[in-house]
Parts: structure tokens; sequence; C-alpha cells
């Protein structure tokens, strides 16, 4: 087989064990790396759907007024997608429901990250401390905000000891954190 059916033929299997269609996602907004992290979290049931549009706009227009009209008339390519919408204002690409230690549910907010610079991370840290994503993701019932870093070669991590990272850094008790993959 060539390479490029092997590549269409991984995407097409992916996009079919996530069942994208019936979440209704926008698939063009998202990478290779991003199917695939959802994906792995799906496998190992930890990936938690989005909030209603609803909600998220509701939550949003209190904490962050003055980003809606910014980022909706120059970054939101589907106004009806709440993941959207939280991924261009809260940094947050998907959600993920983890047990800690005591049994309790915990919903993490996680933005993926591949190669980003020290500044560029250390920045974003910055921003996500801010006051607004703390009541933004307060609202939204989200416990915990991740950095999570993808290294180049993803596909080489199982779902098992992606799974294993994030137990572990669930009782860490450290509302924002970057977990490296």
């Amino acid at each position: 087989m060539s390479r490029p059916y092997n590549l269409l033929a991984t995407i097409f299997l992916l996009l079919n064990k996530f069942n994208i269609v019936k979440n209704k996602i926008n698939l063009q907004r998202f990478t290779l790396a991003e199917i695939w992290f959802r994906e792995t979290l799906n496998r190992v049931k930890l990936l938690e759907r989005n909030p209603s549009l609803e909600k998220v706009l509701t939550v949003l227009t209190q904490t962050h007024k003055s980003k809606i009209e910014n980022v909706s008339r120059n970054w939101i390519e589907d106004a009806n997608d709440p993941a959207e919408w939280l991924d261009r204002i809260l940094k947050i690409d998907c959600l993920a429901v983890i047990e800690n230690q005591e049994g309790k549910a915990l919903k993490v907010g996680i933005d993926l990250t591949l190669n980003d610079s020290p500044e560029r991370l250390e920045k974003k840290i910055e921003e996500i401390r801010q006051v607004s994503f703390l009541k933004a993701r307060t609202q939204l019932g989200i416990d915990r905000h991740w950095i999570v870093l993808i290294p180049n070669h993803y596909h080489d991590l199982s779902a098992h000891e992606i799974a294993d990272k994030f137990y572990s850094a669930i009782d860490q008790n450290n509302d924002i954190a970057v977990i490296n993959l």
C-alpha cells in the first residue's frame, strides 16, 4: 500500500471509531494530532462531551465579553460549535473526566500543544491563570486546565500510557499544569 493511502485509511478509521459525525464535531478545524488524541481519550473512556453552545456562550459573555466579538469576527469558522468557542477563547481543545484517588471525577480542560517554545508556553500559562479564565472554567464545571505537550511521534504513545500519566497528574492538585507526553 502507498503511504497516502495508509494516511487516508487511518484518518477514515479514526473518524469512524470516534464517530465524528454523530458528535457533530467540525472536523476541518482539527489537526491529525488532535483527532488522534481525541480518539485515544475516547478509547480509554476519558473523553467528555462539550457543554451546550448556549451554556458556553452564556458563560463567555459574562467572563470574556470583549474577546467574543473579535474572535467571532476573525477566528470562528462555525459559530454553532461550542468546541470552537472553548478553543479560541479559553484555550481548551477538549475535555476529559478523570477520577482521582478518592474516586471523585474531575473535569479537565485540555489544551493540546505541539512544539511550543518556552516563551509561548509561559505566555499561555499566564493567560489561563487570569481570573476571567478561572471564572469561566468554574461556571462550566471544569475543575482543572492542563496544557498537554504532544511529541512529534505522538502515534507511538499508547492509550494506556496517556491514561497513566493523566491519573498520576490528577492527584497532584494543580489547577493548572503542563503535562509532557
